[in-house]
């Protein structure tokens, strides 16, 4: 129906121009999810900008462009070539009144408003709504924003098979179809919101009523009368496009690269100014950061002082408390000490005077066993003696009658008697200076006992104690010792007087 050449060649020659300055900021005015159907949408502008300047310069091209983009995405010949051929025909004097919008155009809706539906008109013009209002949001967009994607193309089915005028009648029969609801509106922003947003209107009915004004419409207000026939872009290269006030493009043109020069140096100045403000601004967060990094360490030093003399605070308590402790410990250990020296010494104490008790039995026993032997020796002694008395009282009975034999007798026995005196006396002297001797050896050894005391420990006091008693018996056995002897000396005197009387 298009009759597209598809002119690769050329169409590659106008994509090698690149991006049009036009549309570099085509996502920041019509910002799309999908970026390969914003990446089509520029290229396929950015191309008709470069066949034709006005394209440039059409602020609705990229809603006309649009959904021919969305439905032709995958093959971007065929989307550019639809565009130029809806431009050509379609949009025929669309540009003449550039940049305003096409009157002539609207002129026509408005005439066949005026024949097919008065009521309709003048309800429109009673509330100064204009063509701009109901027929240009419908021919800007080709109906996109009204339709959904279906009803679109059953629409455009019938458009492309008619006479470009066809679409001029499909404006008029949108707006006749939906008269109810457009008469009961009085406001400019109700019937602005109802030609941009979709309704409830029967697409079947708009293309019967665009084939009723196909059909009816005299021919003196027939779009058809104003607009040429179809025509297909030539093969090769594409068509010139200059149906439009050359002077104003130009002008729009050389306005927009001024006005773009002049925006790349405000925008080189404001990128100057905006990295001097953000290295001031750097500069300044440094320098407030090492400011707060200085007063963080400031705060962390003073705190780290107070920890540390907390510290060394608590270190000097603990420090008291362990010397507290240390000296508790060895008043306990020394306690302890005491304690275990004190019980070892009980002990020993014990020991020693268990043993001092066995040692003290065992002396008494012998001392006991000595007193006997002495008893008996002492006894035998004395019997011997009373015998030898008896028989020194038979022979003085004998002899009593001898008066020399007395005298003698009395005489020997005064010498006996003095010698015995004598012998005594001697033995006293000898008892004298034992128990001198002793009582001096008891002194000496006591004195030694008590200064040994002071120096040594339980077992030498009871060696002393045990040499003492030693010596005591040894004193003790020499006094018995000497009375033997002074009774066997004085029964030796007696059997000798005895003998002495026995030979006289």
């Amino acid at each position: 129906l298009l009759k597209l050449p598809e002119n690769h060649a050329a169409y590659s020659a106008l994509l090698d121009k690149g991006v049009h300055s036009s549309y570099v900021r085509l996502h920041e005015t019509y910002p799309i999810k999908s970026q390969k159907l914003l990446r089509v949408l520029q290229r396929t502008l950015s191309a008709l900008a470069h066949w034709s300047p006005i394209f440039g310069e059409t602020d609705y091209l990229p809603l006309l462009a649009f959904p021919f983009v969305k439905l032709f995405q995958n093959n971007q010949l065929v989307c550019f070539e639809a565009i130029a051929t809806i431009l050509v025909n379609w949009c025929q004097q669309w540009f003449e009144y550039f940049p305003n919008p096409p009157i002539n155009v609207l002129n026509m809706v408005e005439n066949l408003l005026a024949y097919h539906d008065k009521h309709l008109l003048q309800h429109l013009i009673t509330w100064n709504i204009t063509a701009q209002t109901y027929a240009w949001p419908l021919l800007e967009t080709l109906f996109s924003e009204v339709l959904t994607k279906e009803e679109w193309l059953r629409l455009f089915d019938n458009v492309f098979s008619n006479h470009p005028s066809f679409l001029v009648l499909c404006v008029a029969a949108y707006a006749i179809s939906a008269r109810g609801p457009l008469t009961k509106c009085t406001d400019v922003g109700d019937f602005e919101y109802f030609f941009h947003h979709r309704n409830a209107v029967d697409i079947g009915a708009v293309i019967k009523e665009a084939y009723r004004l196909h059909d009816t419409t005299p021919a003196d207000i027939h779009p058809r009368r104003v607009m040429e026939q179809f025509q297909g872009l030539t093969r090769g290269q594409y068509p010139i496009f200059n149906k439009y006030p050359t002077f104003i493009v130009d002008y729009q043109v050389k306005e927009r690269e001024r006005i773009r020069e002049e925006e790349l140096q405000y925008l080189q100045e404001r990128q100057v100014t905006e990295e001097l403000k953000r290295e001031t601004e750097r500069k300044r967060q440094q320098e407030e950061a090492w400011y707060r990094q200085q007063e963080l360490l400031e705060e962390a030093e003073e705190t780290r002082r107070k920890v540390i003399a907390d510290e060394e605070h608590k270190l000097t308590e603990q420090r008291v408390r362990l010397a507290a402790m240390r000296r508790e410990l060895r008043v306990k250990e020394l306690q302890l000490l005491d304690a275990a020296r004190r019980r070892f010494m009980e002990h020993q104490q014990r020991q020693k005077e268990t043993e001092l008790k066995r040692l003290d039995d065992e002396i008494d026993r012998k001392v006991r066993l000595r007193e006997q032997e002495t008893h008996a020796a002492i006894d035998d002694v004395e019997v011997k003696n009373m015998e030898l008395h008896a028989q020194k009282g038979l022979f003085e009975q004998e002899l009593a009658r001898d008066e020399v034999a007395a005298s003698f007798l009395r005489r020997a026995d005064m010498d006996a008697h003095k010698r015995q005196q004598d012998l005594e006396d001697r033995i006293q002297h000898r008892i004298g200076v034992l128990e001198r001797e002793r009582e001096h050896i008891i002194r000496a050894e006591v004195q030694r006992g008590l200064a040994r005391a002071e120096q040594q420990n339980v077992d030498t006091q009871m060696d002393l104690r045990v040499e003492q008693r030693q010596r005591l018996d040894d004193l003790d056995r020499e006094i018995r010792m000497l009375q033997l002897a002074k009774l066997n000396a004085a029964n030796r005197h007696v059997e000798e007087e005895v003998h002495q009387l026995m030979k006289e």
